[in-house]
């Protein structure tokens, strides 16, 4: 399992056979007219989808260093899967204007006169708190013109990595970020953990060196020594800027027998820090202000800093307050709880289902006219995102049913023949004793 160059774990690391589904559901809000107009107050979502879509990982621009470890970056591409999907990708979906509801958000810090030049840009654009658009576009990129005015600022100050603004552009192609992980070489319990992001040892964003720290897997491999069911298991997820926990639920078998232990994010991992005192170092440093139960401020790690905020799909497990105003979402563990199966002496990942949905925050301004119909403080739902593995090609369901059945009856006859030999070994041990004992009693 040790990464070693041109091994055959390298090789599987580098270029993953097991391709996962990403599956995206998109939020229709059906009313979003009436709300603008102000004939409605209650926003009514429709879930469409999932737009399905077959995930490629690489791991590109590989550097082995003295120490051990391996430094790398992510390349993802996608393919969408007509067949399994529930949609067209040219299905025309009401949206919340997300680069306007940013600009109104960061501005909200700004100084009035700087909130009074934004609101004359809005409306000289004509910009809109929704608009719709074409599915496809509005995940992986459409033009704005907001964005457009915005590029010479963005790209100076370095946020503007791509040209064209969707929920998830930033994930097609090579991502900038460079990850140093242990091979395992010097190590073997510190397999797959993340020694660097970005050449730093730690991140910048939270309160605390607690929830600064990047010293997690990327998800692909897992010491077996942080297997017991009594610890913790944690995956560094970029897209929240922070270790994420795992916990065991139970054991289980998986393709015909195969031993799989799973995992699942505690309950208290979008906790207010009322009710997880742990959780207060995600809250703002300067205001001290907390998002509500059940939500992640995930804006560090967002696109130019919006206001972006992570949950569980329909707000599971989330503060009740968070569906007041809200028709069409109807949380459900069922559906919405994330878990990951993992071989218990490989570390390997035989299986998962990664759940997390995005949302906007709405903050107003005095300085900027016309969003009077929008409440204050309100956590607007985007889409949701599932991510699974549920079939392993056959190459690697061979190698695993190998490694945990051919090689534990290997395991098996070495340790019976060792026994076996040793009782051989001690029983002409002893006879060669017993003869030299004799013979020198008749030599005397």
């Amino acid at each position: 399992m040790v990464l070693k160059n041109n091994s055959l774990a390298h090789n599987l690391w580098k270029t993953p056979p097991v391709k996962p589904l990403m599956k995206v559901h998109i939020f229709n809000y059906t009313n979003a007219e009436e709300i603008m107009s102000g004939a409605e107050t209650k926003f009514k979502l429709q879930e469409l989808g999932p737009y399905t879509y077959r995930e490629t990982i690489e791991h590109v621009n590989e550097v082995f260093n003295p120490n051990g470890t391996l430094t790398f970056q992510f390349k993802r591409s996608y393919q969408f899967l007509a067949n399994e999907s529930v949609g067209t990708q040219f299905d025309r979906i009401f949206v919340p204007n997300l680069p306007l509801l940013s600009a109104m958000s960061m501005a909200k810090e700004s100084y009035y006169i700087a909130q009074m030049g934004l609101s004359a840009v809005i409306q000289s654009v004509g910009a809109t708190a929704f608009r719709p658009l074409p599915a496809h576009r509005f995940l992986w990129g459409y033009d704005d013109e907001l964005v457009a005015l915005a590029k010479p600022w963005l790209h100076l100050s370095g946020d503007m990595v791509y040209e064209k603004f969707g929920i998830l552009v930033t994930k097609n192609g090579t991502e900038p970020d460079r990850f140093t992980i242990n091979t395992g070489e010097t190590d073997i319990n510190m397999l797959g953990v993340i020694d660097r992001l970005n050449g730093k040892d730690k991140m910048d964003h939270w309160g605390t060196e607690e929830c600064n720290r990047v010293d997690a897997t990327d998800g692909s491999l897992y010491p077996v020594s942080m297997l017991d069911r009594k610890q913790t298991l944690y995956v560094f997820n970029k897209d929240l800027c922070r270790r994420f926990p795992l916990t065991y639920v139970k054991d289980l078998e998986v393709f015909n027998g195969i031993p799989a232990l799973r995992y699942s994010p505690p309950n208290t991992v979008f906790d207010n820090p009322s009710t997880y005192q742990p959780n207060q170092c995600y809250c703002h440093m300067d205001s001290g202000v907390c998002p509500p139960q059940g939500v992640f401020n995930s804006s560090p790690c967002a696109f130019g800093g919006a206001p972006a905020f992570a949950s569980f799909p329909h707000f599971y497990l989330g503060d009740p307050a968070l569906l007041k105003n809200i028709e069409g979402l109807k949380p459900d563990p069922e559906k919405h709880n994330s878990y990951i199966d993992i071989h218990p002496t490989l570390g390997m990942p035989l299986g998962a289902s990664s759940k997390m949905q995005i949302n906007i925050q709405i903050r107003k301004s005095s300085g900027i006219r016309g969003f009077d119909f929008l409440p204050d403080d309100m956590y607007l739902p985007v889409a949701w995102m599932e991510v699974t593995v549920s079939e392993l090609p056959q190459e690697i369901r061979t190698l695993v049913y190998h490694a945990t059945f051919s090689a534990h009856q290997a395991q098996l006859v070495i340790w019976w023949g060792c026994i076996v030999t040793m009782i051989v070994c001690g029983i002409l041990l002893l006879v060669a004793i017993r003869a030299r004992i004799s013979a020198d009693t008749l030599k005397c």
